[in-house]
């Protein structure tokens, strides 16, 4: 970059079922700092790409936050915060495949589209181990132990609260 070739870097959720999109959303402000420090971040392109509904969803139904005195949703928030560094986002995502130097993801419309990049960092779903439970006799019961993303289920008795000391 600091011969004058520009990069694209991808930085996002992978999969139309990750959770949590904020380790994703933290490093692409360091990458954007550090390409800053660098002195090349003008030769940067610098995408979000995310499966949240809307931008600062992440993962969560997204949030209120306060800064010096306001408080502002993280829609509005994210969308500030990507505007003023010149990151480009995509939203409505679930990548499809992943080759050497493109993504290949379906939007929640149903189109297709390619985007080549340089580097990209992707979090994967949250999902369980992909574990078999069989019980005594030998039945296979992981429906019953285990959740459509591989976590095993609690019971309500398990889910107690912490008390406070």
């Amino acid at each position: 970059m600091k011969n004058g070739q520009d990069q694209t870097f991808v930085i996002g959720t992978g999969h139309g079922m990750c959770t949590c999109q904020g380790a994703a959303f933290e490093y692409i402000y360091n990458v954007d700092y550090t390409l800053r420090q660098a002195g090349v971040r003008e030769r940067a392109r610098l995408i979000w790409l995310s499966n949240e509904y809307e931008l600062g969803d992440l993962g969560m139904g997204g949030m209120h936050v306060a800064n010096s005195g306001y408080v502002t949703n993280s829609k509005l928030f994210a969308e500030s915060l990507m505007a003023e560094r010149g990151v480009e986002w995509i939203t409505r995502a679930h990548v499809t495949k992943v080759e050497p130097d493109t993504i290949h993801y379906e939007q929640l419309d149903g189109t297709y589209h390619e985007l080549p990049f340089d580097f990209a960092m992707l979090i994967p779903p949250f999902a369980g181990v992909g574990l078999k439970a069989c019980d005594r006799a030998g039945t296979d019961i992981t429906a019953t132990v285990f959740a459509p993303n591989g976590f095993m289920t609690t019971p309500p008795r398990w889910r107690r609260r912490a008390r406070s000391v």
